[in-house]
């Protein structure tokens, strides 16, 4: 169901995906899912709803550079990877970047 849904999108043209419904999305899978990390600038009120149904949800209030935001999500994924606590991991890298 969900690749479906996602090649589905792979073929259409870039666009905003609504705040509502990708958060109903992650309503469904929610008793398996344990964190969202939205990879893309200005993404606080689609964490807000996310978070309605994911316990831990990382986002990007404001702009971020590419490079910095590709670092912090490489470095956020290897430690999850590694077993590392989600908010501990997360609030380190983020005073890297500051």
């Amino acid at each position: 169901m969900l690749s479906n849904a996602l090649a589905q999108v792979r073929r259409t043209a870039p666009e905003r995906v609504k705040t509502k419904p990708l958060a109903e999305l992650f309503k469904l899978f929610s008793n398996e899912i344990k964190c969202v990390f939205l990879n893309s600038c200005h993404s606080l009120k689609q964490s807000e709803e996310i978070n309605k149904y994911i316990q831990k949800v990382v986002c990007m209030s404001d702009n971020v550079q590419d490079d910095l935001a590709i670092h912090f999500a490489a470095a956020f994924y290897k430690s999850i990877g590694a077993g590392k606590d989600i908010i501990s991991h997360f609030t380190s890298q983020r005073i890297q970047l500051t």
